[in-house]
């Protein structure tokens, strides 16, 4: 399974809670952003385990390398 567009999908509706803080002043927004953005670090760190497990070079191409330092 292609985790890219998971983790890109999480720190987007991230970034929405986020700015619905600053739209609203309510500090649930920041909060559930918060866990939102920890759900995908996770998940991007999985995903980086899961490709140096499957074999493929992490610093291979131009989207895994981005991907590994983002």
């Amino acid at each position: 399974m292609d985790l890219y567009w998971v983790t890109a999908l999480l720190y987007f509706i991230a970034t929405v809670f986020y700015m619905s803080h600053i739209w609203t002043d309510s500090r649930t927004g920041s909060r559930v952003g918060f866990y939102i953005v920890v759900l995908g670090t996770l998940v991007q760190s999985v995903s980086i385990v899961a490709l140096y497990l499957k074999g493929d070079t992490l610093a291979g191409g131009l989207d895994t390398t981005l991907y590994l330092f983002a």
